[in-house]
C-alpha cells in the first residue's frame, strides 16, 4: 500500500546533523558547511550558528575555502547578524580573488535578488562589467539582473549581446530559451512613455516672464531715447 513521507522544517533537521555529527566526514570538507549556512540563511533561522558555519567553509583549517560563492555566504550571513562592515570586507575580499570569474559574480547578485535585495543585487553585477569589460557572461548576468528588477527590456538587450557572443552552441540554445520570455514579458508591457522636451514641443515659445521691480510692481521698460533734431 503506497504511504507518504513528510518531512517538515528540514532547515531544523539540517541543522541538526551538522550539530550533533561535527565529527562526520561531512565536517571535514567545506562544502557541507557552506550547504548548512545557506540553508539557515534561505529560511531565516539559527542565524548565529549558521554564521560560525559559514565562517568554517571559508576558513576552518584544513577545510575551508576562502573562493567567492563561499565568502558570499558567509557576507549575507554577517549581514543577516546585523554586521555590515563585516559583510562590506568580506565580499571586498572576495571581489578581489584572482580565481574570481565572470560567471562568479553575477551568482553572488542573484542571491542578493533572491533574498527581496533587487537594487543591491544588481549593483554586484554591475561592478562584473568593471573587472571584467566585455566578456559574454557579463550580459548575461545583466540580463538575469535586470530581470530580477522587472525591467525585461533592458535584460532583452543584454540577452541579445550575449548571445551573439556566445562561445559555443550549448551556450546559444540556452540564452536563446532565456530570450523567449524576455520578450513575451517585454511586449506584454507598455512602452515607457517619452522624456518630456525642455522648453515643450517643437516650435513652442515659452510665455515671456515679465520682471517686477523691488516693489514688486511690473517694470516698465525705458523709452527709447528721442532722436535730436539738428
Amino acid at each position: 500500500m503506497p504511504f507518504t513521507i513528510a518531512f517538515h522544517r528540514m532547515p531544523r533537521l539540517c541543522d541538526g546533523n551538522m550539530r550533533c555529527e561535527p565529527g562526520d566526514a561531512a565536517g571535514f570538507d567545506a562544502e557541507p558547511w557552506r550547504f548548512a549556512a545557506d540553508d539557515c540563511l534561505r529560511h531565516r533561522v539559527n542565524l548565529e550558528e549558521g554564521l560560525r558555519w559559514a565562517r568554517n567553509a571559508v576558513s576552518k583549517p584544513g577545510i575551508g575555502v576562502g573562493n567567492l560563492a563561499k565568502q558570499s555566504t558567509l557576507a549575507r550571513l554577517q549581514e543577516a547578524n546585523r554586521r555590515p562592515d563585516d559583510a562590506k570586507r568580506s565580499m571586498e575580499r572576495a571581489m578581489a580573488l584572482p580565481g574570481t570569474t565572470p560567471v562568479d559574480i553575477p551568482m553572488h547578485g542573484r542571491a542578493l535578488q533572491d533574498e527581496g535585495r533587487e537594487r543591491d543585487g544588481l549593483e554586484v553585477i554591475k561592478s562584473n562589467a568593471k573587472r571584467f569589460p566585455g566578456r559574454w557572461p557579463v550580459h548575461v548576468g545583466f540580463a538575469r539582473g535586470y530581470a530580477g528588477t522587472g525591467d525585461d527590456r533592458t535584460a532583452l538587450v543584454h540577452a541579445r549581446k550575449a548571445l551573439a557572443l556566445a562561445p559555443d552552441e550549448g551556450n546559444r540554445r540556452n540564452l536563446e530559451g532565456l530570450i523567449k520570455p524576455f520578450e513575451e514579458r517585454a511586449a506584454a508591457k507598455p512602452p515607457p512613455a517619452p522624456l518630456p522636451t525642455p522648453g515643450g514641443p517643437p516650435g513652442h515659445r515659452a510665455p515671456r516672464r515679465m520682471r517686477r521691480s523691488p516693489n514688486g510692481r511690473p517694470a516698465v521698460a525705458p523709452a527709447a531715447p528721442r532722436a535730436r533734431r539738428a
